[in-house]
């Protein structure tokens, strides 16, 4: 037994990240709004494009949406709960994410406010509550700015927050299939 005991040390030991640190494990919801429904995919898209600079950086562990979501369902929990830091901490507890980013935004055109919101999840605390406004049409420099917001959290793991890096994809794959959606509905 004393042998099995000291094997699983050293297999703990010598664990990528275990003489720096245990990886931290980031988790993005989808934001939510009361805004016109032209407005919806939004919050998806900009959860979306947070995600996967979160999930494309190698020393961090990235939940996908879809596993938030998956989430947000079993626990019966409606993602505009989320603004809420005790529901949010105790879905990020449940994912076993260290760190739950949530957030809200309004958009009226021409503007958009978003705020973002994260909460570690061990603790219970709002780690950080940041505004980002700008216009709709440029939504991919908000996106990179909530990216900003993100690593500035995540310091010292850097997160590549710059406009035109993995997230602005998404955004604007986003934005191209709500247009294409629309054109076929109208």
């Amino acid at each position: 037994m004393h042998r099995l005991g000291r094997l699983l040390l050293l297999m703990v030991s010598l664990a990528p990240g275990a003489a720096h640190g245990a990886r931290r494990t980031v988790a993005v919801a989808p934001l939510t709004t009361a805004s016109a429904s032209e407005y919806q995919w939004i919050g998806s898209a900009l959860a979306e494009a947070l995600s996967v600079r979160v999930l494309n950086q190698t020393k961090l562990n990235g939940l996908t949406v879809r596993q938030v979501r998956t989430a947000l369902d079993e626990n019966n929990l409606d993602v505009a709960r989320l603004g809420d830091v005790e529901s949010a901490s105790r879905l990020g507890k449940d994912l076993g994410a260290d760190l739950m980013v949530v957030g809200t935004y309004v958009a009226t055109w021409p503007d958009i406010e978003v705020v973002l919101r994260l909460v570690e999840p061990s603790s219970g605390k709002l780690v950080s509550a940041r505004s980002v406004n700008g216009e709709l049409c440029n939504l991919v420099d908000i996106e990179a700015q909530l990216a900003g917001v993100l690593a500035d959290a995540l310091k010292p793991t850097p997160i590549d927050a710059r406009a035109g890096a993995f997230g602005t994809v998404v955004v604007k794959a986003w934005r191209e299939l709500t247009l294409a959606q629309d054109i076929l509905n109208w």
